[in-house]
């Protein structure tokens, strides 16, 4: 994994000081553990504080060959991303395609952010009677706005 220029690791989380209206995108990091195709419907941050009123969305992007993947990048995803898709109804597969759900993160003013994660709904083949579930996941995200 690759981490950009000013993240470091807290425990289970990074940090990163940023000016606001800039972005960063982070690897949220599925955890899962599934054996067969699922489809995600949709995800949502798991925010516990935000006074940056900050602007977060999810993409999912496919590593480029040759690409370790990444932590935390700023700016465009151009460089690590061969496709950026949007997640809903995308399917992944287990050992499959490279693709990682990001989450996008733009404060719109100074104050601080702290995000526990993504909340991922997906569902699930006829084997499990398309079922479908939510399960939070992803590395928390601490973000310090000048």
């Amino acid at each position: 994994m690759i981490e950009a220029h000013g993240v470091r690791r807290l425990g289970n989380a990074v940090g990163t000081t940023m000016a606001h209206d800039r972005l960063r995108t982070f690897n949220v990091n599925l955890s899962m553990g599934y054996t067969e195709p699922v489809v995600l419907r949709s995800a949502e941050p798991v925010v516990r504080r935000d006074t940056s009123r900050a602007e977060i969305s999810f993409v999912l992007c496919t590593v480029r060959r040759g690409r370790l993947g990444f932590i935390a990048v700023r700016g465009s995803l151009a460089p690590e991303c061969s496709s950026i898709r949007p997640i809903a109804g995308r399917e992944l597969r287990p050992k499959g395609d490279r693709e990682v759900l990001v989450m996008r993160v733009r404060p719109t003013r100074v104050g601080q952010v702290t995000i526990d994660g993504a909340r991922v709904r997906y569902s699930r083949g006829w084997r499990h009677l398309r079922s479908t579930g939510w399960e939070q996941m992803g590395t928390g995200v601490r973000i310090t706005v000048r």
